[in-house]
């Protein structure tokens, strides 16, 4: 049989696991919600929306393409072309 003291030790290690399991839950449930950044060439970053289950539809797809922005594709093809050539 065991002692109080592994008894106690046991149930405070049960409860820590519960702990850390409940908080890892609540962590995972506070990520972002609204965008989702990338990285592009450049250093610069932009953002795609968020995916929604409604947006299924093939116009409302079209109209999120039409909306993401791109920079200015021009310039940093320059820029990848001008180092290609002093290669």
């Amino acid at each position: 049989m065991p002692t109080n003291s592994k008894k106690n030790t046991l149930i405070i290690v049960a409860i820590l696991i519960v702990l850390v399991i409940a908080a890892l839950a609540w962590w995972q449930q506070q990520g972002p919600k609204e965008t989702i950044p990338t990285s592009s060439v450049g250093g610069s970053t932009s953002t795609l929306p968020a995916v929604s289950p409604a947006g299924d539809q093939p116009q409302a797809i079209n109209d999120s393409l039409q909306n993401i922005d791109t920079g200015n594709l021009e310039k940093e093809f320059q820029a990848i072309d001008k180092d290609m050539n002093a290669l």
